[in-house]
């Protein structure tokens, strides 16, 4: 399976809403040392990665996910999405837009950079966007 196309598993997995599924697909397709980046901390390791998606989920899911770009070349992909969900807490709807840059060795993505305007999104979450 194409790297782009384990990607795009993941996302749906995620829009799924069964984190153990979730959970198993990601071990199949993050490394052990995955190293993980975005606006908000680093990670390191797979087992962090689901535990902060999982997290993800249980505070503003079921999300949805549109994938607007993927491509894939020379050991990584590159992704743009809009993410939509609802924070349980307030109540607040959010949408995000993201970029990612995933690292793979052919079968596991090994690095995971997401990029996304936190600052906008804290705004949502308050009620003021």
């Amino acid at each position: 399976m194409a790297m782009k196309d384990k990607a795009a598993a993941f996302w749906a997995g995620i829009a799924a809403d069964d984190q153990d599924a979730l959970r198993a697909l990601m071990r199949e397709t993050f490394a052990e040392d995955l190293a993980v980046w975005n606006p908000m901390g680093a990670l390191s390791g797979a087992d962090a990665f689901a535990g902060f998606i999982t997290g993800f989920m249980d505070g503003f899911g079921p999300l949805e996910l549109e994938v607007k770009t993927l491509v894939e070349a020379d050991g990584l992909i590159a992704a743009e999405l809009t993410g939509r969900g609802t924070h349980r807490e307030s109540g607040n709807p959010v949408v995000w837009n993201e970029a990612i840059i995933g690292r793979h060795d052919g079968s596991q993505f090994v690095s995971w950079n997401a990029y996304f305007d936190v600052a906008d999104f804290m705004k949502q979450l308050e009620g003021q966007g």
